[in-house]
């Protein structure tokens, strides 16, 4: 078996793989139903062995769904460092994100803080804001931002309603 072909693509796998629980949760509970959105890629292979590949569609927001009749657009990031910077959200994300918000979704940003072990739930329009050309989203100590109890849909319902600042 070969190694992956980009060994960033996988760096966010712990994240999805917890998003998925929470997930499942929230299914289980009848909050939300939320869901991965796969980018459809075609993989070269030559043989058994793969040699390439590439994206079929530019990649949208990667989770879904709705809460009750709210629909949902949430983008994933992991970091190891105390900063998101803003090229780490492509433009057709940042268009889903835009759009989403506009038409009165439930928009937001997930960041995994792996350096400090953080998980923090960001409303689209504050981290469009934090994240302008050539700035970034940055960690800080008691953040409005941080999940607790693996709820990013409270954080994020929470700020709406202006809970957080």
């Amino acid at each position: 078996m070969s190694a992956p072909l980009d060994r960033r693509a996988n760096r966010g796998q712990p994240l999805e793989d917890l998003l998925d629980q929470i997930h499942e949760t929230y299914r289980a509970r009848g909050v939300a139903d939320i869901r991965h959105h796969d980018t459809r890629a075609v993989v070269h292979r030559r043989g058994a062995e793969i040699v390439g590949a590439h994206y079929v569609a530019p990649a949208c927001a990667d989770y879904t769904g709705c809460m009750g009749s709210r629909h949902c657009v949430i983008e994933a990031k992991t970091t190891a460092g105390d900063r998101l910077a803003a090229s780490a959200v492509r433009p057709q994300q940042r268009e889903h994100l835009d759009r989403a918000h506009e038409w009165g979704c439930l928009a937001g940003l997930v960041v995994l803080w792996t350096s400090c072990g953080e998980l923090w739930a960001v409303p689209w329009s504050v981290a469009r804001e934090a994240m302008r050309p050539r700035h970034s989203l940055r960690w800080q100590p008691r953040s409005p931002w941080r999940v607790t109890g693996l709820d990013y849909l409270a954080v994020l319902v929470e700020a709406e309603r202006g809970g957080a600042a």
